[in-house]
């Protein structure tokens, strides 16, 4: 089991690394969101293969009520750090929408539902800690969201999937909140990840 925890440990310290490559070409943002892209589908395509993961679709009361928590949650830490209502959002590229979609989708499959696989010995409350601890870490390129946050809504999406086992329906929740977040972020954080990921 430790062997594991490494293991996880060393794939989440890629996020910063992967990162750092693509902040190495913002003068070529094409290039640096390509790789950024490639290494998602390709690791990603791995852990999808390796251990096919099941995808159902369906609306039911348990993801209504974390949506509602999602929602209420993201209420008050906009209404704590003064992140006002931002309709005007940047023309976007087809490359950032690609990454857009599918990077919440990767996280889900590598810090949901192969992180549980790894830790499939642990208890529940054991496996949605160190879920959620570590996509803080893999977040620890993004110091003006905050770690705390970060870890706060890992350990929602981890709720969820721990009692849904639902992989594409907490992927759905990701999704949201990220939609969400782009409307409830401070204009100077948005334009950073903007700048970073748009080509």
């Amino acid at each position: 089991m430790k062997k594991n925890i490494i293991l996880l440990g060393l794939i989440t310290f890629l996020f910063p690394i992967i990162n750092y490559f693509v902040e190495k070409y913002e003068a070529d943002n094409f290039t640096g969101n390509i790789m950024f892209l490639l290494i998602i589908i390709f690791y990603g395509g791995y852990i999808f293969i390796r251990y096919k993961p099941k995808l159902r679709f369906g609306f039911n009361a348990l993801f209504f009520k974390y949506l509602g928590v999602l929602i209420l949650f993201k209420i008050i830490l906009t209404l704590m750090f003064d992140n006002s209502f931002n309709p005007d959002l940047p023309r976007m590229s087809i490359l950032y929408i690609l990454i857009f979609l599918l990077l919440p989708f990767f996280e889900e499959l590598f810090f949901r539902f192969y992180v549980f696989y790894k830790l499939k010995n642990y208890s529940t409350t054991g496996k949605i800690i160190i879920s959620a601890l570590l996509f803080a870490i893999a977040h620890i390129w993004k110091p003006q969201i905050g770690l705390l946050y970060i870890f706060l809504f890992g350990v929602i999406f981890a709720s969820y999937y721990a009692k849904s086992k639902n992989l594409l329906m907490v992927y759905l929740l990701h999704l949201i909140n990220n939609v969400i977040a782009l409307f409830f972020i401070d204009k100077q954080d948005l334009s950073i990840i903007i700048s970073t990921l748009n080509a």
